[in-house]
């Protein structure tokens, strides 16, 4: 995420991007080795302050509702800039 008005836990509800990792028995749906795992891939993705006061809502009442308290209150700092 990059800029003052873009937090890191939008990006678990709002942008599209993500950075949660598989975990545990994931191997019994995921596929093999291939190429694109030799692949850094990276997300940018930039809000508006605009942008931040459209999606913090949601984001805000959903990282609420996982009380992840700091990812709340993340989103919420940039929504009063």
């Amino acid at each position: 995420m990059i800029g003052k008005y873009s937090p890191m836990a939008v990006s678990d509800y709002n942008v599209g991007s993500n950075h949660v990792l598989p975990t545990l028995g994931s191997a019994k749906f995921s596929s093999g080795l291939n190429l694109s795992e030799f692949y850094k891939k990276i997300s940018h993705i930039t809000l508006t302050k605009k942008g931040i006061e459209k999606l913090g809502e949601s984001a805000t009442h959903l990282a609420e509702y996982e009380e992840l308290d700091n990812h709340a209150q993340s989103i919420k700092s940039r929504m009063r800039r």
